[in-house]
């Protein structure tokens, strides 16, 4: 499988000033630690960029093997890191997790998942040490979190997108909130469950358009029948419009990948920074992707799956 974007002639793209690299601490869970010294984690999209073209070889090889063969060679040309994978199955572990089988995605779709991702995957010299494996879940990017939601959405059964726009006193409410995507996601979770009868695990991440209208991206369990029931919830837990409301929840069912990076295309708009960026203004509060538990639960595993592979391939492939 090859990543085809990366066959086209332009160079990776610098971000511009208001985008530089800036790895994003995460605070650190449990364990004994020295209570004087700020320990953290730290996450960042672009350690997870320069990692992704091992996840995407491993499961393909695991595909291929499914179909009795035994390599696969995958290439992303212009990565600065694995332009180039041959993979065997020899270099799977031998008591390996459960396979997690890749998407098929279309030209089209290849092409705009690998533009998503080429704007991360850079090589630079002064990364930390941390970027030399692949990240665990926990310190994951918030980017490449929503790929791994939407696989776990998608092994669930039955699923669709959904765009949610919100009224003038509700958009005011999420904005003016501790945590704007926890008091979003309480009323959107009240009233799925109020019109199905059932909770519904979802997924969504904020952006702002145009014209500085906050509104959301996800994706939400559910079979094709419940959605006239489900884009109605949605549209009372944003504030139902009192005209033109059929343009207010839009879905869409059984989407690829690429709807996750749709989603996450203004994180770094909305995302919290640190450093000379962290007193930067954001149009919300708090996080700006929210995961119910059953859909980070199931991410979380279908990820750390795959994270113990790709780390011995890793091994295997530095012998």
């Amino acid at each position: 499988m090859a990543d085809k974007d990366h066959y086209s002639n332009f160079s990776i793209e610098r971000r511009q000033e208001s985008e530089e690299i800036i790895p994003i601490p995460a605070k650190e869970d449990g364990g004994n630690s020295d209570k004087n010294v700020n320990r953290t984690r730290v996450k960042s999209v672009y350690r997870d960029a320069l990692f992704r073209p091992v996840f995407q070889a491993v499961a393909e090889l695991e595909a291929a093997a499914a179909n009795g063969r035994t390599s696969v060679t995958y290439h992303a040309p212009s990565h600065p890191r694995f332009s180039t994978l041959h993979l065997t199955t020899k270099h799977l572990p031998l008591s390996p997790s459960p396979s997690f089988l890749p998407e098929r995605l279309s030209v089209e779709e290849e092409i705009r998942a690998a533009r998503f991702w080429r704007q991360y995957a850079v090589e630079l010299n002064h990364y930390p040490r941390a970027f030399q494996k692949a990240a665990p879940w926990r310190d994951l990017s918030d980017e490449a979190s929503l790929e791994w939601f939407h696989y776990a959405t998608r092994a669930s059964g039955p699923f669709s997108t959904f765009t949610l726009r919100l009224d003038a006193d509700t958009e005011a409410k999420v904005r003016n909130a501790a945590s704007s995507a926890g008091w979003l996601s309480k009323r959107i979770a009240r009233r799925l469950k109020e019109a199905l009868g059932r909770t519904v695990p979802f997924w969504f991440g904020f952006e702002v358009n145009a014209e500085d209208n906050l509104h959301a991206h996800g994706e939400l369990t559910i079979a094709e029948d419940e959605l006239p029931a489900a884009r109605k919830a949605l549209r009372l837990a944003g504030g139902e419009w009192a005209e033109v409301r059929q343009h207010q929840a839009h879905t869409k069912q059984q989407p690829s990948a690429v709807w996750s990076f749709y989603a996450a295309k203004q994180a770094i708009f909305m995302r919290p920074l640190t450093g000379r960026f962290a007193n930067r203004s954001r149009p919300i509060n708090g996080d700006w992707v929210y995961a119910s538990n059953e859909v980070r639960s199931a991410a979380g595993k279908i990820y750390s799956g795959q994270h113990k592979k790709i780390l011995h391939v890793l091994s295997q492939l530095d012998q």
